[in-house]
């Protein structure tokens, strides 16, 4: 039997008046780091079990935070309740009387902005909303229509393909 799977499409919000948070760059392991965490502590190791294998963040986007994370349909609803308690990014656990996380930890939310059943619709709504942000970065407030959806979705494909290339 396969596991069948979930896709979300989610966005992380960096809190702007921490000193350090513009000095450490936030990586995907850094994101995948904080929501397997958050479900530890939240779940136990009983509702951990089935999703820390098979947890992988698939795309993430630095300029506009976005990222698609991948996990077991199954326990999705539990991933997305652990995602809204993450707190902040990048630091260790601390074993001492603070108990939070290490000075060097960023303090950030993550909120899903959708759920999908396959990689190509996440695709897809991740693509519609970096091309709503470019707009509106120019000044266009319109919709973006399925043709340039496509042609941006193209454009994704090919960065991430050229940069794996480059990256061999």
């Amino acid at each position: 039997m396969r596991v069948r799977l979930r896709y979300l499409t989610c966005k992380l919000h960096l809190r702007p008046h921490q000193e350090g948070a513009l000095k450490k760059k936030v990586t995907a392991f850094d994101i995948l780091r904080a929501i397997k965490e958050s479900v530890q502590s939240n779940f136990g190791n009983f509702g951990a079990a089935p999703l820390l294998l098979s947890m992988q963040v698939r795309y993430y986007d630095e300029a506009t935070q976005i990222f698609i994370l991948r996990c077991p349909r199954d326990s999705f609803r539990s991933v997305w309740a652990a995602m809204t308690l993450v707190t902040s990014l990048g630091g260790s656990i601390t074993s001492g009387n603070s108990g939070g996380r290490d000075s060097s930890a960023i303090k950030a939310n993550i909120s899903v902005l959708r759920v999908s059943g396959s990689v190509r619709t996440c695709r897809l709504d991740a693509v519609s909303i970096l091309v709503r942000a470019a707009n509106e970065l120019e000044g266009n407030n319109r919709r973006p229509d399925q043709e340039s959806l496509m042609a941006a979705s193209t454009a994704f494909y090919q960065a991430q393909i050229s940069s794996a290339i480059q990256g061999v």
